[in-house]
């Protein structure tokens, strides 16, 4: 389905690679390979992890434990989006349809345009960010040589090392067995990072696309007043469209509930762990190129959570601008029966329109400061233990 819509180019590639994109083909063969590469990838991690728990040095440690809770995360989100694919595909039919309503004024239609720059510009920056983030971690990890790999001889073994810390059942550093594990973690880690970036840009689309129709019933509301025709017949038309808005924006909240509980989570953890790596990098030798390595990863993981509480942010501003419209209105020159109506979408104004993560934090601005606090809080704990 080739439609012009909010959702850009790099997030529709996305979409199709990870297998929920609507009416896309082999979408069970996609979703087994994510399976099978992602879960042995995780297993290795994890194994490398829990057996230099409590023999390696503590930063190099702590590098392996957030790369590997950030790939962990990104294959339960896939997980849980794809067992959510029903109420993903009715979200995205309702954008399509939304973005094919030929009855919108070029004007109306601005909103939408509008919000699709800003999405591009988004989904961009993500791509570029992520894309460094990648290519300056895997670049400065083959430069590092530090004592605490040496001790570790299955990261370093003959002078090997690899991407991803990972412990294997056989010995990796025959070739060409070597240069394709290397080659494999790069496009692994590539395709995790890009699939992670455009997933946030992908959530963020959704509820600009919420934003834009919210404005244009906002633009219906400020137009009534100028209406020449049966005003009752309008009003009726903004109610349904409202509740419209509403159901969309309520499956948008449930398909993004526990993805964003696990992101909220894992964003945390990694913010405090790469915080603690660069704050102990400072003075050292190697510190340069650990900040070239965990600097780029940590402003991403800080974007990452910045939009992931703008979205929820962005959705509760916009729902107070229905309640402004419908006042500014001059609703109290209508006659009696036009007015109830304006009243009865003032009382659907007053629920709500936010997003959470599994109903346990609203997301907003202010959680995102939070979350700063409580990262910082970590570290102090750590600098102090270790």
């Amino acid at each position: 389905m080739s439609l012009k819509t909010i959702i850009t180019c790099p997030i529709e590639v996305c979409l199709r690679l990870i297998g929920i994109w609507p009416y896309s083909s082999y979408k069970i063969v996609q979703r087994v390979f994510w399976i099978i590469v992602m879960g042995i990838s995780t297993v290795f991690q994890f194994w490398y992890c829990i057996s230099y728990f409590k023999t390696a040095d503590l930063p190099d440690l702590l590098d392996g434990i957030t790369v590997t809770l950030s790939n962990t995360v990104t294959f339960i989100k896939l997980i849980i989006l794809w067992f959510n694919y029903r109420t993903l595909h009715n979200i995205l039919i309702v954008v399509f349809e939304d973005w094919n309503n030929r009855a919108l004024t070029n004007k109306k239609k601005q909103f939408m345009i509008n919000n699709t720059y800003l999405c591009s510009r988004i989904s961009n920056f993500l791509f570029g960010i992520y894309s460094m983030t990648c290519v300056l971690y895997s670049i400065s990890t083959m430069l590092i040589s530090d004592d605490a790999d040496n001790i570790n001889n299955q990261l370093i073994l003959n002078n090997k090392k690899l991407l991803l810390k990972m412990k294997f059942p056989f010995d990796f550093t025959i070739f060409p067995l070597y240069e394709f594990i290397i080659i494999a973690q790069f496009v692994l880690e590539y395709s995790v990072a890009f699939t992670a970036g455009m997933l946030m840009a992908f959530s963020a689309a959704l509820v600009l696309h919420i934003g834009s129709q919210i404005d244009i019933t906002c633009q219906e509301l400020i137009e009534i007043p100028s209406y020449k025709g049966e005003i009752s017949y309008v009003l009726k038309n903004i109610i349904v469209k409202h509740q419209r808005i509403l159901r969309l924006s309520e499956n948008v909240k449930y398909l993004f509930l526990y993805t964003s509980l696990i992101q909220f989570l894992s964003n945390i953890l990694v913010i405090c762990f790469l915080g603690f790596i660069l704050v102990n990098a400072l003075g050292t030798e190697k510190g340069s190129t650990i900040f070239t390595k965990c600097f780029p990863y940590y402003v991403a993981a800080n974007c990452e959570a910045f939009i992931l509480c703008y979205t929820g942010e962005y959705l509760m501003f916009k729902n107070e601008s229905i309640i402004e419209a419908a006042y500014d209105m001059l609703w109290y020159n209508l006659n009696p029966q036009d007015s109830r109506i304006v009243l009865l979408i003032l009382i659907q104004a007053q629920r709500q329109l936010t997003l959470s993560a599994g109903n346990f934090v609203t997301l907003s601005a202010e959680t995102f400061a939070s979350m700063q606090k409580i990262s910082a809080s970590y570290i102090s704990i750590l600098m102090a233990m270790y």
